[in-house]
């Protein structure tokens, strides 16, 4: 789900660059650009980029990436009842695609030419003193 981060601690920061020029940490640098309600509309869009040295333990491992999420925001419960309604779409390749579609994380089994992609669906329907929350995935890669 956009906007959902998960930390672990990690022994990544012992291994060496694989360039042995490198010294201390690989370099990682990640740029995430949030654009909401474009247009005024329910549109909201995410542009991601990643670019991460490789390390000892992953020497293959891709060194850039990039990810692109759309959302759409409906009021109400597809039109039926009060709550929310929301459509996402999200592409990532690369270090951008795999457990790091959609956020700020390491890619690290993940080869230049990775992609995955995911569509969302995330509704809560609203009738009363009840609320009924929906949600379906549809992954891929």
């Amino acid at each position: 789900m956009p906007g959902s981060y998960a930390f672990s601690p990690t022994d990544e920061t012992k291994a060496y660059p694989v360039d042995k020029g490198d010294q201390g940490y690989p370099d990682d640098y990640s740029l995430n650009l949030w654009f909401k309600k474009i247009a005024g509309t329910g549109l909201d869009l995410e542009l991601i980029g990643h670019h991460m040295n490789r390390n000892e333990n992953h020497p293959t491992a891709a060194e850039k990436g990039y990810g692109i999420t759309g959302v759409y925001n409906f009021d109400g419960f597809y039109g039926l009842t009060g709550g929310y309604s929301r459509v996402v779409f999200q592409y990532g390749r690369g270090l951008a695609a795999g457990d790091s579609l959609g956020k700020n994380g390491w890619g690290w089994a993940n080869l230049g030419d990775t992609q995955s992609w995911r569509v969302v669906l995330d509704n809560l329907a609203s009738m009363g003193d009840w609320e009924v929350s929906t949600f379906c995935l549809l992954p891929e890669g």
